[in-house]
């Protein structure tokens, strides 16, 4: 009992991704579905999986909707699921093993994953390291959920991350971007929303947040992550990240030049819990 699993897939317009995301988690012990304002399919496709079909208004980031999933849950282990993932069958027996194993420290587990751009596995840029961890399976009462940008769970004290050791097979298959026009859309809705996120986390703007450290991460994709092996690819990807780094950077200024108290992370979870009541 213990042990059981909710998943969680928040999602809005991406029905050509939803089914075999969800046909995929069937082996959880129940699946949520959050559905933002869909225009397309998108109900249609959850019905036929789902325990749970939860609406939503619209969001500009996941995270502070995942806040609200999260009270519709019956299980304490929460599954963070994209839509536009894919959980293959030898990650889901490494998670059920795992729990099963070494369940009483751990509050948070690190699955691993891969990035795919038009539907190819990615081999560069910072998006195509080897492997990559994410923070995807949580434990209610062991971590915190917060609904700030790319940050959304907090370990609590006094447990740990626990990893589960990277195959061929069972990482998540992330089909992150289906065309360089997603992948610009996408970056620009969530520059500012990362620029709040990092001056909620005390980071304030200066030369080197700004301009020296996208320089040196465009040199590191360029050399050590394949971008000039890769081609323009390589280098449109490099460049994409570094201009994000840096739009995220700037974007900490108008929070900074308010001079106010971080709150947007209280303020939002009061929000989102006020829109889905």
């Amino acid at each position: 009992m213990k042990n059981k699993i909710t998943a969680i897939v928040v999602c809005r317009n991406e029905a050509h991704h939803l089914d075999a995301c969800l046909k995929g988690l069937r082996w959880v012990d129940e699946l949520l579905v959050v559905n933002m304002e869909s225009t397309d399919n998108t109900l249609e496709i959850a019905s036929k999986w789902a325990d749970k079909i939860i609406s939503h208004g619209f969001s500009p980031i996941v995270e502070p909707v995942r806040c609200v999933a999260a009270t519709h849950a019956s299980n304490d282990w929460l599954l963070f699921v994209d839509p536009d993932e894919h959980y293959p069958e030898a990650l889901a027996k490494d998670i059920q093993i795992a729990l099963s194993k070494h369940n009483s420290k751990t509050g948070i587990w690190l699955l691993p994953m891969k990035y795919y751009f038009k539907g190819q596995a990615l081999d560069c840029s910072p998006w195509g390291r080897p492997t990559h961890h994410r923070p995807a399976l949580v434990h209610r009462h062991r971590s915190t959920l917060q609904p700030l940008n790319f940050r959304g769970r907090k370990l609590n004290e006094p447990y740990v991350e626990s990893t589960i050791t990277p195959t061929d097979q069972n990482h998540i298959q992330h089909y992150w971007m289906d065309s360089y026009r997603a992948l610009f859309s996408a970056l620009c809705r969530y520059a500012p929303r990362e620029g709040q996120a990092l001056y909620e986390l005390g980071h304030r703007f200066g030369f080197k947040e700004a301009i020296i450290e996208p320089l040196n991460e465009f040199r590191i994709s360029l050399v050590a992550r394949n971008g000039l092996k890769s081609g323009p690819k390589g280098l449109i990807l490099s460049l994409t990240y570094s201009l994000f780094t840096a739009a995220s950077a700037f974007c900490i200024l108008p929070h900074q030049f308010k001079g106010s108290k971080p709150q947007i992370a209280i303020e939002t979870s009061e929000q989102t819990q006020r829109q889905a009541a």
